[in-house]
Parts: C-alpha cells; sequence; structure tokens
C-alpha cells in the first residue's frame, strides 16, 4: 500500500484517491471519483467543504481546484461548478481541463466497479488522503447517511479516517463498487466511526458514472 505522503504529490494522469484542494480554503482533501457523463466530460467529485467553502460560507462559481496545492501545481486541473455541487449534502463536483489526462481507477485500491446501495454489514474499504487505506463495515443507514465502523475484532484505537479523507469514496472489499462518498468522521468524538453519503442516490442526481 502506499506511503501517506504519497498521496500528496502530484499525479498526471489525474485520478482518484490522492491530494485535492481549493486554493482559497487551501486544505487538503481527497478527489473521490472521476466522473464522466458521456464518456467525453471528466468531473472531479470531492466534499463541498474541500472544494467549496466551510461554515456556510457560499463558494463561487469557477473557482480553480488544484492538485495537489497551488505551491505545489502552478496551475488548475479544474472549475467548481455550483449547478453540480451541493453545499447542504455536502459534495462538490469540478470539471476537469481538457488538457488534464485522466486515469481510472483509485489510488491504492485500483479498478472501480459499478455503484451499488449500502447494505449492513458491508464489507468496505477507502484510500484517502488523511489514513491511506483503511476498511470497516456498514452499521447503519438513514436516508442517503451511511455509517461505517471498524469490525469488532479490530483495536480500540484502529484510524478508520482522518480530515483530508474527506471526498474519498468507500467501496465494497470485494467488487470495489462504490458505496458512499467520506464526508466526516464521528462529529462527537469517541469511537471511531465514518459517515459518507449514498453513492447511488449522487451518481443518480448527478446522472454520472466512474470513469472507465
Amino acid at each position: 500500500m502506499p506511503g501517506l505522503s504519497n498521496y500528496k504529490l502530484s499525479y498526471r494522469p489525474l485520478m482518484a484517491g490522492i491530494a485535492v484542494s481549493n486554493p482559497n480554503v487551501d486544505r487538503f482533501g481527497t478527489i473521490g471519483l472521476i466522473l464522466t457523463s458521456n464518456g467525453v466530460d471528466r468531473w472531479i467529485l470531492g466534499c463541498y467543504h474541500v472544494l467549496g467553502r466551510e461554515n456556510g460560507t457560499a463558494a463561487l462559481e469557477g473557482e480553480p481546484v488544484y492538485q495537489p496545492r497551488r505551491k505545489d501545481v502552478p496551475q488548475s486541473i479544474g472549475s467548481l461548478r455550483l449547478a453540480q455541487s451541493s453545499q447542504s449534502d455536502d459534495f462538490a463536483l469540478a470539471e476537469i481541463s481538457q488538457a488534464i489526462v485522466c486515469s481510472p481507477g483509485i489510488f491504492g485500491l485500483g479498478w472501480v466497479g459499478a455503484a451499488t446501495q449500502p447494505q449492513i454489514g458491508q464489507k468496505v474499504l477507502k484510500s484517502g488522503v488523511g489514513s491511506g487505506v483503511t476498511q470497516g463495515r456498514v452499521v447503519d443507514i438513514q436516508g442517503n447517511t451511511v455509517h461505517i465502523d471498524g469490525f469488532p475484532e479490530f483495536p480500540a484505537d484502529y484510524e478508520l479516517s482522518s480530515g483530508a479523507d474527506s471526498g474519498a469514496v468507500w467501496v465494497t472489499a470485494d467488487t470495489h463498487a462504490p458505496v458512499a462518498l467520506h464526508q466526516r468522521g464521528n462529529p462527537q468524538g469517541g469511537k471511531e466511526i465514518a459517515i459518507g453519503f449514498s453513492m447511488v442516490r449522487l451518481l443518480t442526481t448527478l446522472g454520472m458514472h466512474p470513469l472507465n
């Protein structure tokens, strides 16, 4: 598995699972997936609080997106598109510039299958900038919100996710089918859990699918 420092390097072709940032926010998040609606357009899927703004502040249409950061890459790789983003549901899309070559799959995990509905007990993996490749299981589903926990036999201090993982995508352990967009850890602290948004619902709403 790749070391955490590798996630913050500049990758061309561009792929999912690596560091991304909006220079106006200047914090690392993770590219969840490279999406397309027609096989020609390419989009970065991430969290609004990384690609847009935090704390209820509105972003502006067309803000630049960098991989990994302004100081590391002198030009943007794409532009934030607010019509395809949601601050309330904490997801955002940036349209990738035509000159940027993209590769399918997720760094550290490889190829990606078709999205699938979350199910209680599902074994899942994610690859993110904050904690690398981690694994867990779906323990609760409330509407479009998916709760993921570590396995009971794991150590109590097992790190399921970290801050810069925001935007990573949880996939099934066997077929790498996208299950949930990772948005945050446990907001109350204490036992490690991960909270995400259903990928089936998200991709259906956007009319998109992973690049392949």
